[in-house]
């Protein structure tokens, strides 16, 4: 049929020639491609080397400026790591969850990506990756990298609808580390710690917490996986920002009343009384070499001071405590190098934490359930 159509002349200039038609059916997919693209979808804001959002600026020009720029947008499942695609789909079996990408830019040039992902505008997934520089082969008979050279360096956290944080994955050097969290409410009650090994994640470690009535952390005892052997940490400073070298006595239980060794080269040697109470705990690190002495002092079943001597410096830390007649703990005085540092006084349900320097009170504070409900900072006279 086409043949009996009239020959087109040569000579026709180039707007008369005929054309292939463009396929209406691709439009949309072009204009879609086109919308998703658009600048203004993008945010761009003055960063730094954590890739805080400090300050939005008007232009992509005008972050890139800085030492540190970051850039906001919506972001595709197509564009997801291939880490973080299980947990996008976990998600999605409660409703497609809208994704964010934002990407830190050094200089100028790229060195990080993050993922967010939200369902009912709470975040439940924060991924982010570094960006590495790919360095091609120099000749084809270079060695291949080391083993744990390859692989993607970040993090994935999995957060539930309250925003606790359900797991973590730590990505490094070819290696990836899996923390599983369980609460009871919102306190934290045991970590389980896993390795990546052969396609499977292979158990390394729990930690249990346990908590005051006030809902300070008392204590955390690990328990390793392979060996069963079990360490104990106490911290007899409840309160955000505690020393974590304080360690208060472990010697409730006659499970614990042997050597422990933590981090696979400290151990304790624990001595007792005839009725089981732990006196001292004597720390040594990896060579043998003595860590520090913890000292208890009992009346009756009650503890009443624990004092840390280390063996790398002179002067005591020492902590008192009172009791009232039904054995419940209602005061607790610390001291460094004999001068009072903190206080904490309790007040039915309340607990009255204050600090000092140089003998004199300079700041009071008051808990209720584990959390800070006001603060008060006292100049020295």
């Amino acid at each position: 049929m086409r043949g009996n159509l009239p020959a087109l002349p040569d000579g026709l200039p180039p707007f008369l020639r005929p054309r292939p038609l463009f396929p209406l059916f691709l439009f949309p997919l072009f204009l879609f491609a086109a919308l998703a693209a658009r600048p203004d979808d993008v945010r761009w804001y003055r960063s730094n080397a954590a890739g805080m959002r400090l300050e939005e600026e008007t232009s992509r020009f005008a972050a890139l400026r800085n030492e540190y720029a970051l850039s906001r947008a919506p972001g595709f499942q197509a564009e997801l790591p291939a880490e973080v695609i299980p947990f996008f789909a976990e998600l999605e079996e409660e409703a497609p969850p809208l994704i964010e990408v934002q990407i830190l830019y050094q200089n100028g040039a790229e060195i990080r990506r993050q993922w967010v992902l939200r369902l009912d505008g709470v975040t439940r997934l924060a991924a982010a990756f570094a960006v590495k520089e790919k360095t091609p082969a120099e000749t084809p008979d270079d060695p291949p990298p080391e083993d744990g050279a390859e692989g993607p360096d970040g993090f994935i956290e999995v957060f539930d609808a309250g925003g606790l944080v359900l797991r973590e994955h730590q990505f490094a050097a070819g290696k990836e580390t899996a923390v599983v969290y369980s609460y009871n409410g919102t306190a934290q009650v045991r970590a389980e710690t896993s390795e990546r090994e052969g396609g499977v994640l292979v158990p390394l470690y729990t930690d249990a917490f346990f908590y005051r009535r006030s809902g300070a952390l008392r204590r955390a005892e690990r328990v390793y996986r392979a060996s069963g052997q079990r360490a104990r940490l106490s911290f007899l400073r409840g309160f955000p920002g505690a020393d974590d070298d304080f360690i208060s006595p472990s010697g409730y239980g006659y499970d614990m009343l042997e050597d422990v060794y933590l981090n696979e080269g400290y151990r304790i040697v624990y001595s007792t009384d005839e009725r089981g109470r732990v006196l001292s705990e004597t720390f040594y690190d990896e060579n043998d070499e003595l860590v520090g002495v913890l000292s208890n002092t009992w009346t009756e079943d009650r503890l009443t001071s624990v004092s840390w001597k280390p063996a790398s410096e002179e002067g005591d830390r020492l902590s008192e405590f009172e009791y009232d007649d039904e054995g419940n703990r209602t005061a607790e005085r610390d001291y460094r190098f004999g001068i009072m540092e903190r206080t904490v006084t309790r007040d039915g349900e309340r607990d009255i934490e204050e600090l000092y320097m140089d003998g004199k009170i300079i700041l009071r504070a008051v808990w209720e359930d584990g959390r800070k409900v006001s603060e008060e900072r006292i100049q020295a006279k």
